[in-house]
């Protein structure tokens, strides 16, 4: 009778076997997938130069912010009155200083002596500029450059005082709108003879349009 040797494994022969066989998964040493982790990529924003202005829209430009000037003196004046007396108005016109000339100059140094003559009263708030369009832009060679521009002022929201700073009672309407219909031209250096105390763009001629809406 031949006795038949039976296998025989240890528990601790099984867990080595299971722990090569493991080991064996997935290839050798080296072998592991390295994690990927999202990167964050800085883009910066591409640098453009600011749109140029063409010669044209450089004098819109000029002439906008000369008219804004000039209400602002206006507005000053009527707003000082009792800072000058009759004869320093009379004698040399406050608007003899400021970006105007020739017919418009005269017009708004009637407007201030008139102003000083008639009545001792001054005005409260500030002209608001509601629209101001330019055209007719004329560019020359010479550099005496010429253009059209209609403005209309909202004075509707000023009111006016006596030189005590009461409220004044007024002998008339005043305007709640103006519509200011200009000619400019450019000077391109001063000339104390036209009355031009720097180069820049002044009103040349001004037509005035009373409480048409804006």
């Amino acid at each position: 009778m031949t006795n038949r040797v039976r296998p025989f494994i240890t528990t601790g022969m099984l867990t080595v076997a299971l722990l090569v066989a493991g080991c064996g998964k997935g290839g050798g040493e080296g072998d592991e997938t390295p994690s990927t982790e999202p990167t964050t990529q800085v883009t910066e924003p591409a640098l453009t130069a600011p749109p140029t202005q063409t010669p044209e829209e450089e004098a819109e430009a000029a002439i906008k912010e000369t008219f804004r000037g000039v209400i602002t003196d206006l507005d000053y004046y009527y707003s000082n009155a009792s800072d000058y007396t009759v004869d320093e108005v009379e004698a040399n016109p406050p608007a003899t200083k400021w970006h105007v000339t020739y017919q418009a100059e005269g017009e708004l140094s009637n407007w201030t002596m008139a102003w000083r003559r008639s009545s001792k009263i001054e005005q409260v708030g500030e002209s608001v500029i509601a629209t101001h369009d330019v055209a007719d832009v004329t560019l020359r060679e010479s550099g005496v450059h010429e253009a059209q521009s209609t403005a209309c002022l909202d004075i509707s929201g000023l009111s006016y005082q006596t030189f005590e700073g009461q409220p004044a009672d007024l002998q008339y309407e005043p305007d709640k709108f103006q519509t200011w219909k200009m000619t400019w031209i450019y000077h391109p250096e001063a000339d104390s003879g036209a009355g031009i105390d720097e180069p820049g763009w002044y009103v040349q001629v001004l037509d005035l349009t009373r409480n048409q809406p804006c």
